[in-house]
């Protein structure tokens, strides 16, 4: 057992990991005391947690099902030394890869779940295999300096019912649409338009190679131009695309 955070089963070499719920008490007011002098447990609400890293090929797996069509719950286990927490049939709620020259390759992911509870195991991660870096990170789109896919989903646990005092959602469901968005960082040597680039590809590593598509990205969701004394000119585009545009292989 370590400290870290298992997705389905499987141990995840991130840097950081986050598991958290809330539980709202409902007080009984009175006109003869100080009021809320009972108190009765409610129910066990926001069950969410992240992860961050490296991207490696385990961490990219697990969070990437969030393009699935018809996603299949998981659980998730975060542990430390002092114990752990469980959460049941999560669903990866949010998913952003940026890469930027000079550093590593860069995954974080959002998670909501439906019910929790306390205990749970996690191995040891795998840290070996390669980590795309800035130098061996391509886009079709030209020469830049950067770039950043966010994919959201919004997950909701909040159908409790009657007769039920376990305070637990009787489901999860996605309560709205998904939505795409990204950034580009030009280089100082590429002129910034305000034309909408069509489709967009990205390519990172070499083994395993990670493939970025996305179909008819409009970038000129809006571009800002950014000047500071006689530093570097930032240039920057912001793009959406349609949910089914998009694959990551």
């Amino acid at each position: 057992m370590a400290r870290g955070i298992s997705v389905g089963g499987v141990s995840l070499p991130v840097t950081d990991a986050s598991l958290s719920f809330s539980k709202d008490p409902i007080f009984e007011q009175s006109m003869s005391g100080l009021g809320g002098e009972v108190l009765y447990s409610g129910v066990i609400g926001s069950i969410q947690g992240s992860f961050s890293g490296a991207m490696r090929e385990s961490v990219v797996n697990a969070a990437k099902t969030i393009l699935d069509v018809s996603p299949t719950a998981t659980t998730i286990i975060v542990m430390g030394e002092g114990g752990a927490l469980t959460a049941s049939e999560c669903y990866i709620s949010s998913l952003e890869i940026a890469v930027k020259a000079g550093e590593l390759a860069k995954i974080s992911a959002s998670f909501v779940g439906k019910s929790v509870t306390a205990g749970g195991s996690v191995d040891t991660a795998d840290y070996s295999g390669e980590v795309p870096v800035f130098y061996n990170s391509s886009t079709d789109f030209g020469i830049c300096s950067g770039f950043s896919i966010k994919i959201d989903r919004p997950y909701t646990a909040d159908d409790f019912v009657l007769g039920d005092e376990s305070g637990v959602s009787q489901s999860i469901y996605q309560s709205g649409e998904t939505k795409v968005t990204g950034t580009i960082t030009l280089s100082q040597t590429v002129a910034i338009s305000i034309a909408n680039a069509g489709a967009l590809s990205f390519e990172l590593g070499t083994s395993p190679k990670f493939t970025i598509t996305i179909a008819n990205a409009a970038v000129n969701t809006g571009a800002e131009v950014s000047v500071n004394g006689r530093g570097l000119v930032g240039k920057t585009y912001s793009w959406a695309a349609a949910s089914d545009d998009v694959t990551i292989t």
